[in-house]
């Protein structure tokens, strides 16, 4: 079948294409966004309330140990964008992965800066939350 012929079928191509660009599987996720999901940075975002109560609990400590302070979620940006789009009530499937390492004048990065927070995790008592759980930490704006 080819996209665009018939436009039910092109609607049900991309709603097929956007579910499998969020499949559990890297390479399935590369395929469907046409190998430029794997160019998005990878990260563990951290909601600021969480690395705050991290650090004064850190703080607080006689020898505090050397750990990466990260969330539970490891997201590129393309992921982290669409939990954001879903959180504000937004379609996620106006969010399109870029190859973000082809945008004019940016630096190279690497493509994953993701941390282990499994030292933090065992240490600390607060909890490092994944992505959606620091989400819900966020007052919900209105008027989008």
């Amino acid at each position: 079948a080819t996209i665009g012929a018939d436009p039910a079928a092109t609607a049900g191509q991309l709603r097929t294409l956007a579910a499998l660009s969020r499949d559990a599987d890297a390479d399935v996720r590369d395929w469907a966004t046409f190998g430029r999901g794997q160019q998005c940075e990878v990260r563990t975002p951290l909601d600021l309330r969480t690395a705050a109560n991290a650090l004064l609990e850190l703080a607080g400590s006689a020898s505090p140990p050397v750990i990466h302070l990260a969330g539970h979620s490891r997201l590129n940006r393309f992921g982290l964008t669409r939990q954001i789009a879903a959180y504000l009530g937004l379609p996620g499937e106006l969010i399109l992965p870029i190859d973000s390492a082809a945008a004019p004048g940016r630096a190279p990065r690497p493509r994953d800066v993701s941390l282990d927070n499994s030292r933090a995790v065992a240490c600390l008592q607060t909890p490092m939350l994944t992505f959606a759980q620091g989400l819900d930490l966020m007052p919900r704006w209105s008027g989008l």
